[in-house]
């Protein structure tokens, strides 16, 4: 009787505590790892009051070699500024030389940008026929800013054919005209996609396997990154994305597996001197251990 009142009572009471018990820990763990990533998170995060409280930053003490930028927003800035979406696409275009200008002044060497991706021919073809036309301009603004200030340029692309004539011959001309240009790099990202340049990559090795010009044991990422658009130089030190979106939208994905990604809130068009401090700032704070 007495195993039996046990079995029918007193067990399903202490499996029903544990079972609660177990949850709780559960559930302790679960909200404690999200209470991290986002701890974690908005340490990327820089937010326009944090700029506004540090307005007199200055030049940080380690300053990165490489910055990509995801150019987001000058869409949503020309809509909400003038009432017209391409405007804000001549905005950001100004906008990227205040940018070289403050890179070249703390220091960095190399700043690639995202100005056109593979994606975006997916766009109203309105649209991306006035983006072409203000390619156009912008390449020979770059030009004139890049032969004065001794920078060069270099056009990224992997899906070249895509462009217009006129688009394809102001672009190698801003390139050709400053190949020999020495105090900085840009890297203009055109008709790009990073999936697209790895496949292009791979290709490669296998063109060459097939000729004997190499052997399959001859293939590392030191061979792999040499057929790369952006061989010869280093990978990304820090990734900021403008307009407040998370995701890096088929940019630089085999050179970025290291790289410290910060995301502003802010448009394009709207990004000050002192929000790349801000970041550069952040960045000089962190212990890069690439997984050591």
């Amino acid at each position: 009787i007495m195993i039996s009142l046990f079995e029918q009572t007193i067990l399903p009471t202490i499996l029903l505590i544990f079972t609660s018990f177990i949850l709780s820990i559960i559930c302790f763990i679960i909200v404690t790892s999200i209470f991290k990533k986002s701890d974690k998170q908005s340490n990327n995060i820089v937010t326009n009051n944090e700029i506004k409280n540090n307005q007199q930053l200055e030049r940080p003490l380690h300053v990165p070699k490489h910055i990509a930028v995801i150019m987001d927003g000058n869409r949503r800035y020309g809509k909400m500024r003038h009432s017209d979406p391409l405007q804000g696409h001549w905005a950001g275009g100004q906008k990227l030389i205040d940018v070289v200008q403050w890179c070249m002044e703390d220091g960095v060497e190399i700043l690639t940008v995202y100005a056109f991706s593979t994606e975006n021919w997916n766009r109203d073809p309105i649209e991306v026929a006035a983006l072409m036309n203000i390619f156009i301009k912008h390449a020979m603004n770059l030009k004139t800013e890049s032969l004065a200030r001794n920078i060069k340029v270099k056009i990224l692309s992997t899906d070249w054919n895509k462009l217009p004539y006129l688009v394809q011959e102001s672009l190698k001309d801003l390139e050709k005209s400053t190949e020999n240009c020495t105090s900085f790099v840009i890297n203009v990202c055109v008709s790009y996609g990073g999936r697209s340049e790895i496949l292009n990559a791979c290709k490669s090795i296998v063109d060459d396997i097939q000729s004997n010009a190499l052997s399959i044991g001859d293939i590392n990422e030191n061979e792999f990154s040499k057929r790369l658009l952006s061989t010869g130089q280093s990978d990304p030190d820090i990734l900021i994305r403008t307009s407040g979106e998370f995701r890096l939208s088929n940019f630089l994905l085999w050179q970025m597996a290291y790289t410290e990604m910060f995301f502003i809130s802010k448009y394009w068009p709207e990004i000050t001197q002192q929000d790349l401090r801000e970041i550069m700032h952040r960045y000089s704070e962190r212990n890069r251990r690439y997984g050591v």
